[in-house]
C-alpha cells in the first residue's frame, strides 16, 4: 500500500499544475468548458460536487486529456515476461524485462489522432461530442498497465476531476502580465514528470463564485 499511496499522491497533485498550463495556453478550451459547467449547475447552490459527475462528459475528456497530453509517468514500471512472445517479428523470450514508453503510447497518432501533441478534449468524444467515446482508449497511460495497473487510478481521476470543475466553476486561470505562456510549457525529465515552476492568476468570475468559495 505504500507505494499505491504514492502513486496516486505523484498521478492527482501533478495532474492539477499541467491543467493550469493548459487552460494558459488553450482559452478557448478553458471558456467551452466552463460553458458547460455553467449550463449543468447553479454555482449559487453551492460548489460543485461528485452528484455532478457524469454529467459533463467534456470535462470527463478535458480530465482524460490532462493525464494524456503530460503523462507524469512517461515511462512505466517495468514488467516480467512469463512466457514466450513475438512481436512484430521481434521474440520476446519468458524472464525477460520489458519497460513500457507510456509516453509513445500516449502520443500515438494511430491511437490519438492526427496532432497527438495539441491539447485537445475533443478527441476523447463522439462525433456529436455530447458522450465519451468508448472506442478511443482512456488516456491513462501514466497509471500502469495489466495486473499491476494503479490500484489509485479511479481515485486520482475522481479528486483531478473534482478539483477541475470546482476552479473553472469559480476561477479564470489568467497568464501574470507580460508572460508568453508558449515559454511556460517545460518540465522536469527523469522518471516523474513534473512542470517547472510557473505563475498564474486564478481571478474570481463573479461575486457569486466569490460568495461559494466563502461558503464551501
Amino acid at each position: 500500500m505504500p507505494n499505491s499511496r504514492r502513486n496516486l499522491w505523484e498521478n492527482s497533485p501533478q495532474g492539477n499544475p499541467t491543467f493550469c498550463l493548459a487552460m494558459l495556453q488553450n482559452p478557448d478550451i478553458q471558456r467551452k468548458a466552463q460553458k458547460v459547467i455553467d449550463e449543468t449547475m447553479n454555482l449559487s447552490e453551492g460548489l460543485p460536487d461528485f452528484t455532478h459527475y457524469g454529467k459533463m462528459p467534456y470535462i470527463e475528456a478535458l480530465v482524460q486529456e490532462v493525464f494524456r497530453w503530460r503523462p507524469v509517468a512517461p515511462i512505466a514500471v517495468p514488467h516480467r515476461v512469463i512466457q514466450d512472445d513475438v512481436y512484430e517479428g521481434y521474440h520476446i523470450p519468458a524472464g525477460a524485462t520489458v519497460i513500457p514508453n507510456s509516453w509513445a503510447l500516449a502520443h500515438d497518432p494511430a491511437h490519438y489522432g492526427w496532432n497527438p501533441s495539441k491539447f485537445d478534449p475533443t478527441r476523447f468524444l463522439n462525433e456529436s461530442q455530447t458522450a465519451i467515446n468508448p472506442s478511443m482508449p482512456m488516456g491513462y497511460e501514466a497509471f500502469g498497465y495489466g495486473r499491476r495497473i494503479c490500484p489509485g487510478l479511479h481515485i486520482a481521476v475522481e479528486t483531478v476531476w473534482l478539483a477541475i470543475v470546482s476552479i473553472l466553476a469559480v476561477f479564470n486561470i489568467e497568464p501574470v502580465e507580460g508572460t508568453d505562456v508558449s515559454e511556460l510549457d517545460r518540465y522536469t525529465s527523469g522518471l516523474i514528470l513534473h512542470p517547472l515552476p510557473f505563475k498564474c492568476k486564478f481571478v474570481p468570475r463573479s461575486e457569486v463564485a466569490v460568495q461559494a468559495v466563502r461558503e464551501g
